[in-house]
């Protein structure tokens, strides 16, 4: 194997780009206890290992990642065990084309892993309306959410209709109250409180911006915490803050379960969300240390803001401004998490774009969620999620497992 890696080093850097490996510990790890190799394979493990680090000493990244192809060839790891570190099926591809020395055709870029924001909003409304049918087979209890809009708001009222008719398509009980704009703020809070003491209601939202005249810390923190399905009553920040049971606000538990769903685990995973806000950037870096991240928030003041989204595995982008980070903020093989949402002018139309530049972050990064198409459709199908839970909850029921963090 050693001849073989040799043969490769030094004819390669200028052919294939150097994206794939972030350094030779999991290969090593992996060609020590790989889980398909006979016992009697397993003895020339560490020396195998010991051999790729001293290549590793002396040659870049992309040596080792195709060092990790011919260990993955010659059966010293499984394909398991290395898809998450290297791009095994287009090193692969790669290979058939041109042989194990031939390198790639000059040019040919990586596309990152394509996070389909759509195709897993589906599946978690999907879980959720099988959880509903349970509930009311079973226990004669159909969730109830409760969606408060004041005034008339073009981009809020559709997104209210949006939730009522998901809502409805779980089956769950959807209850809409449109008030007009110059409603008393008392008016507003004695509804809240008469959806409070309702127990068919077992979510309650308001749907932001409230007009000026109204305080929305004041109308948001006298919904019951039990029912504040939006998750931002300051007893559930604090509850999330300090690790105990809350609820979770939807957009960053959208987030988490799509990283679940890619990563697996993400303990010992570096991540970077850049954005502070109450609604994304703060609970998002709670639960990514509640999975165990190494977690660092930064922001559009952050000191060479760059560098630290460089040493990400998971780089969130919640700051806010459309397509601030650029390829160069990106670490070779990350998951790049785009919350933004964004409409610009380009070319005389009016497009949506994210806080990351799309084509510049997808040739560096291993996996990427798509604006539109990305982190947005989860926000509703996890709002749907958090109200089967605090449904679950209120009535002393087992929690729907993968729907909550």
């Amino acid at each position: 194997m050693l001849r073989a890696c040799s043969k490769i080093i030094g004819g390669v850097r200028t052919l294939c780009p150097p994206v794939l490996f972030d350094d030779l510990d999991l290969t090593c790890r992996a060609v020590r206890s790989g889980p398909d190799s006979k016992d009697k394979d397993r003895k020339k493990r560490p020396a195998e290992c010991e051999a790729m680090q001293d290549i590793l000493a002396e040659n870049d990244r992309l040596n080792v990642a195709l060092i990790g192809l011919l260990a993955l060839r010659a059966g010293f790891i499984d394909r398991a065990a290395v898809v998450k570190a290297v791009a095994v099926d287009w090193l692969v591809d790669c290979a058939r084309k041109n042989g194990i020395g031939g390198g790639c055709p000059k040019g040919d870029k990586m596309s990152a892993v394509i996070i389909d924001g759509k195709v897993f909003a589906a599946k978690v409304r999907g879980q959720v309306a099988a959880h509903v049918a349970r509930l009311v087979e079973e226990h004669g209890i159909t969730p109830g959410l409760a969606v408060v809009l004041v005034g008339s708001d073009p981009a809020s009222e559709v997104y209210v209709k949006s939730k009522g008719k998901m809502t409805v398509e779980v089956g769950m009980t959807s209850i809409e109250h449109k008030l007009p704009a110059d409603t008393a703020e008392v008016d507003l809070l004695a509804l809240i409180a008469k959806l409070n003491a309702d127990p068919k209601i077992h979510g309650i939202l308001v749907q932001l911006p409230l007009p000026a005249h109204l305080n929305s810390e004041l109308v948001i923190n006298s919904i019951d915490p039990a029912k504040d399905v939006d998750g931002f009553h300051i007893s559930n920040v604090g509850l999330l803050g300090t690790g105990q049971k809350s609820m979770v606000p939807c957009t960053p538990l959208g987030c988490l379960m799509m990283l679940r769903d890619h990563h697996g685990s993400l303990s010992g995973l570096n991540a970077v969300v850049v954005g502070r806000s109450n609604i994304v950037g703060k609970p998002m870096a709670q639960l990514l240390l509640g999975d165990s991240c190494t977690v660092t928030i930064a922001h559009s003041r952050t000191k060479d803001l760059a560098a630290v989204c460089r040493g990400a595995d998971i780089l969130v982008a919640a700051v806010g401004r459309p397509e601030m980070i650029t390829g160069d903020y990106v670490k070779p093989g990350a998951t790049v998490i785009d919350v933004g949402i964004n409409r610009i002018e380009r070319g005389g139309k009016t497009v949506l774009v994210g806080d990351a530049e799309f084509e510049s972050c997808a040739a560096v990064a291993g996996a990427i969620t798509p604006v539109p198409g990305g982190v947005g459709p989860m926000t509703i199908a996890c709002l749907l999620a958090n109200t089967v839970t605090a449904c679950c909850r209120a009535n002393g029921l087992a929690e729907p497992e993968g729907l909550t963090a």
